[in-house]
């Protein structure tokens, strides 16, 4: 493992130089298919690590992985540990091979046009998100954050939503929001979010056609403020 680390500092070394300069940290976006077509530039996410998404590939993974998970199976993060993750978009690979690293199992897939690689970010870099910018979730902010306002359309095939009125800080917004009744489905509003501690267990539930699901304990979680 640590050669596999040294190995992943070594291939990034060029592009965090250049990138560190100036970084713009991002929140989490779930996977890196909305980054795709940008190979070859680094971009920098405040991440909290998870064994539980889908991850293809090893050291080089395809756009749908789980950034998230990835960052446990290259063993960049923790679980449940939050740190920032430099990305580096990088074309296609013929084949991805899975592997079973740090408590995640990649899968091996086919042909894709498109990879990314991972590596820890500087440490000194923080999450800009500015006010009213929705992202996808609110995995990037920690529970004493407090209340936040965001702009967001209502979407119920958004993602995936764990929790009910009490949401872990990994599910989608956008989801969670219809879920919990604060908006509906193809609406536009600004809604009031309050960041609090995670939870020994989080229950699922079925609302407004959104079906959240049950989950385990969550450092970080976030309520509607209704």
């Amino acid at each position: 493992m640590k050669r596999f680390l040294l190995l992943t500092a070594l291939i990034f070394l060029p592009a965090l130089r250049a990138a560190a300069q100036s970084p713009a940290v991002l929140p989490d976006p779930g996977n890196l298919r909305a980054y795709a077509s940008n190979s070859g530039k680094v971009f920098f996410f405040e991440v909290v690590g998870s064994t539980r998404g889908a991850v293809f590939g090893t050291g080089t993974y395809t756009p749908d992985s789980s950034l998230a998970t990835v960052a446990v199976h290259a063993g960049v993060l923790r679980p449940y540990e939050r740190g920032v993750v430099a990305v580096e978009i990088t074309g296609g690979q013929k084949a991805y091979v899975g592997t079973a690293r740090n408590g995640v199992t990649s899968r091996p897939y086919g042909f894709n046009l498109n990879s990314y690689r991972v590596g820890r970010g500087p440490a000194q870099a923080r999450p800009s998100v500015e006010e009213g910018q929705a992202p996808p979730n609110l995995a990037a902010f920690k529970a004493d954050a407090g209340e936040l306002s965001f702009t967001i359309k209502g979407d119920k095939d958004a993602g995936d939503v764990w929790g009910t009125d009490t949401y872990t800080a990994d599910s989608s917004l956008a989801a969670a929001a219809v879920h919990a009744g604060v908006i509906a489905h193809g609406s536009t509003m600004k809604v009031k979010v309050r960041m609090v501690p995670g939870k020994p267990s989080f229950t699922g539930s079925t609302r407004n056609g959104v079906t959240s699901q049950n989950y385990g304990p969550w450092d970080v979680a976030f309520e509607f403020v209704k």
